[in-house]
């Protein structure tokens, strides 16, 4: 099995299927399982900070949203600085790799990214400094759908049903949660850790006058993101604290329903 730089991109590939990681963000790009179709969406165009990059699975933090101090960009600023890879695995069952992030003194990430039968994150939040900071946080992944009209969230407690343009953080914490696509007769199933709020998102046909979306793209994806938030449900990250958010994702197929 292989792993390689390509600009800066890294790709994890093994027998389960391949990942694809921009050292830019450690946003997930790509996430292909074997015998399977791309799980994620991107648009198409490229991006350049501080523009919201729609797709994949960008790192929300320090703050989630518009939960930061007036006038700071959306979603915090690890999803546009630029990652270290400190280690890089593969193998036949398993391939690996942790990014870090970290102002010197203040504060450090850690990103695990693991691909084997799912594809799991895990983000470790440490404070090396002498005070208290406020976190919101969360990941932001893109699902590739057939339209968002035929999905529907089996969340713990239960059912919600998608429609284009829903919006909101819901109190659901962890736990198991299914993206059925009635479609397409596929299944996305998340198991999430850390998060306090679960955001469904579809942005509708008003998302046409998004940055990077084309015409008619909002109908191909669906947000479904683990978070801490808003911000007076956040945390303070006391000195010396460590705090983790996860998530993993796999995908099976049943009949269709249309």
């Amino acid at each position: 099995m292989i792993s390689f730089f390509l600009a800066s991109i890294v790709v994890l590939t093994n027998c389960h299927g391949r990942a694809e990681i921009e050292t830019r963000g450690a946003n997930i790009l790509s996430y292909v399982p074997h015998g399977e179709r791309e799980v994620l969406f991107k648009c198409a165009e490229d991006y350049a900070p501080p523009r919201w990059f729609h797709g994949g699975i960008p790192i929300c933090w320090p703050w989630f949203g518009r939960n930061g101090d007036p006038g700071t960009p959306l979603h915090g600023f690890a999803w546009a600085r630029d990652w270290k890879v400190e280690s890089l695995e593969n193998g036949g069952s398993a391939s690996r790799i942790r990014m870090l992030l970290e102002e010197s003194g203040k504060w450090k990430l850690e990103y695990d990214v693991c691909l084997d039968e799912s594809l799991s994150v895990l983000l470790t939040m440490r404070n090396l400094g002498d005070e208290r900071f406020v976190v919101t946080t969360g990941f932001h992944p893109y699902f590739s759908v057939s339209n968002p009209g035929n999905v529907s969230v089996l969340t713990p407690s239960k059912e919600i049903l998608c429609q284009p343009g829903m919006d909101g953080g819901r109190p659901f914490g962890e736990g198991t949660y299914r993206i059925v696509d009635r479609e397409s007769g596929r299944t996305i199933e998340l198991r999430t850790s850390g998060n306090s709020k679960m955001v469904i998102w579809s942005v509708g046909p008003d998302g046409d006058t998004l940055s990077g979306l084309a015409p008619d793209d909002w109908r191909k994806y669906i947000c479904v993101e683990p978070a801490v938030m808003p911000r007076r449900d956040g945390y303070y990250l006391n000195p010396g604290e460590v705090r983790t958010i996860g998530m993993s994702m796999s995908v099976c197929r049943q009949e269709n329903r249309k």
